[in-house]
This record gives C-alpha cells, sequence and structure tokens, in this order.
C-alpha cells in the first residue's frame, strides 16, 4: 500500500516507516516480515512495541513523533 502512494516499489528507498505492534507472540509475527522488507526496498525501519494489554501507548506515541516518520503502520 505504501509503495502504490509513493508511485512504486523503487520510491521506498530513504523513507521512514514505523511499525507500532503488540507486544504478544502473534504481534511479533510482522517483525522478520519488516526487517526482510527493509533490507529488500531500502527504508528506514523502527519497530515498537505496545505491551501488553495495549491500554498505555502515551511513552509510544511520543517515541513515534520524535522520530518524525513517513509513515506508521
Amino acid at each position: 500500500y505504501i509503495a502504490s502512494k509513493e508511485g512504486g516499489l523503487d520510491k521506498l528507498k530513504g523513507e521512514k516507516i514505523v511499525v507500532l505492534y503488540h507486544g504478544s507472540p502473534y504481534g511479533k509475527e510482522t517483525i522478520p516480515i519488516y526487517e526482510l522488507l527493509s533490507q529488500k526496498y531500502g527504508f528506514e525501519l523502527s519497530q515498537i512495541e505496545v505491551p501488553h494489554p495495549g491500554n498505555e501507548q502515551q511513552a509510544q506515541w511520543l517515541t513515534i513523533r520524535r522520530e518524525q516518520p513517513d509513515y506508521v503502520v
């Protein structure tokens, strides 16, 4: 989806993408996938865990604001 918004997979190079994931086994399943895609397409990746139960996210969103990513997933 992000590549289609940017105009193609080659346009992902240099983009900053943050992945916000739930700190459970199913939430962590995407970690290696995003790492592989980051290496393949050259985008900067930051992965931030939201601990279970996920109610408190203030610190994570402050980190995201500080990092100023192009996209948050």
